[in-house]
């Protein structure tokens, strides 16, 4: 349970508009942006409020200057630091990746770089990028062909989607574990990912979650020292996940399964009644896992 006191007003307000007018019913508080912050062992302080939080950390937010030692907010995810950033911030909206990517414009040196490498792993042609959306398909649950009709922006008459790339100088190193259960975002997020720097990030991560009402997915990905975080709508009424159908089919192999065995079974009461002088007979058989025997 988070205990908050707000410190100033519209922190609980009504919602907020959008830019392109589009009808978003709400921005929750804790995806307000958050102007500073300072965080003590299961307290902080910022510019929302103060905060009770499961957390074992010192850390120091202000604009473009960011300071972290300890373990992170447990809800967030499993995440050690011990490292300090200059960092900016570049925002995009579109109606589908292509457009977010188009959108997207950054001077740092190696953004176009991180750009191209984005473009690729998202990409619905490319091998490669079948293989990254594959993957994040199983994270999220999702069949692989709806995930890229999201992305696609298939569904036009949804919010628009948002990019928000960080980059990011640091000195010091990270190490995170996502395994699915809600973030302070409201986020299932579930990956791997971590960093060591020394001036500039090393690194390649990937997140992906969806928010507890089902109404949007997020996906964090780690190139280089960009970090690119995509929030995309998605329809209310989804397709059956692909792990239904495979259960079915378990099902139907687990039935020839048990089937097999008494076919079994026969044939060899069958070969017994052949024998005339065998008083004792042993027979055993193994079919996947499973051990008949008869005697």
């Amino acid at each position: 349970v988070t205990l908050a006191m707000p410190l100033r007003h519209g922190c609980f307000g009504p919602p907020l508009a959008i830019e392109d007018g589009s009808a978003e019913e709400e921005v929750k508080p804790a995806e307000a942006e958050i102007w500073w912050e300072i965080n003590f062992p299961f307290l902080s302080i910022c510019s929302e409020g103060i905060f009770f939080r499961p957390q074992l950390k010192f850390e120091i937010r202000i604009p473009y200057v960011h300071f972290e030692a300890g373990i992170n907010d447990v809800r967030d995810g499993l995440r050690l630091a011990l490292k300090g950033e200059l960092y900016v911030v570049a925002t995009a909206s579109g109606h589908s990746v292509w457009e977010l990517h188009d959108n997207i414009h950054c001077d740092t040196i190696g953004f176009s770089q991180a750009l191209s490498a984005a473009k690729a792993t998202l990409s619905t042609t490319a091998t490669a990028g079948n293989v990254a959306i594959s993957k994040m398909a199983g994270l999220l649950g999702f069949e692989e062909q709806y995930l890229e009709d999201v992305l696609n922006g298939e569904h036009t008459d949804l919010p628009s989607m948002t990019l928000r790339v960080k980059c990011a100088k640091a000195l010091g190193c990270s190490a995170q574990l996502n395994l699915g259960w809600c973030d302070t975002k409201g986020y299932h997020m579930a990956g791997i990912g971590g960093l060591v720097a020394a001036g500039a990030h090393l690194e390649g991560n990937m997140f992906a979650g969806k928010h507890y009402d089902g109404r949007s997915i997020r996906v964090i990905i780690g190139i280089l020292n960009f970090t690119f975080q995509y929030t995309i709508p998605i329809p209310e009424q989804q397709p059956l996940l692909a792990i239904e159908d495979m259960s079915e089919r378990c099902l139907e192999e687990e039935e020839s399964v048990i089937h097999l065995p008494r076919k079994l079974e026969r044939s060899l009461t069958e070969m017994e009644d052949e024998e005339t002088d065998d008083a004792d007979s042993g027979w055993s058989s193994e079919c996947t896992g499973s051990e008949l025997v008869v005697t």
